[in-house]
């Protein structure tokens, strides 16, 4: 759960990265918030990554939105999404020299009210090298 914040935080969907390893990443993330609130998703990593692309796409409000990144940070923001939504994040990291942890993140789309993930979300971390 994430309260009054629109910082992105780690949730329980993490994975251990050594230095110069691949990983692809798929999750579905069962949110809820309150209405006009809305959400946000990301991804974060270990520092310097060679490459890092992710895609996210989520309902907002009945409408299919989304959005790419080559960075780490907000991919997409649910800015009127209320109730209860699915949204799914996917990418590849290219590790560079920093082993850490690769981590799909959310957070409010405004820093007021309280936006839920749901048991039953899932994420799927694949060594690729």
């Amino acid at each position: 759960t994430v309260d009054s914040s629109t910082t992105l935080v780690n949730t329980v969907m993490t994975q251990a990265v050594a230095a110069n390893e691949v990983w692809a990443f798929s999750a579905i993330l069962l949110m809820d918030g309150p209405g006009g609130v809305g959400f946000s998703v990301g991804v974060n990593g270990p520092a310097s990554p060679t490459a890092i692309k992710a895609i996210a796409n989520y309902w907002n409000n009945g409408v299919p939105s989304g959005g790419v990144a080559t960075a780490y940070g907000t991919i997409a923001y649910g800015a009127g999404a209320s109730g209860a939504e699915v949204g799914t994040v996917a990418g590849i990291l290219t590790n560079g020299a920093n082993a850490g942890t690769l981590a799909i993140q959310m957070a409010n789309g405004l820093a007021a009210g309280i936006t839920t993930l749901y048991a039953g979300s899932q994420c799927v971390f694949t060594r690729i090298s």
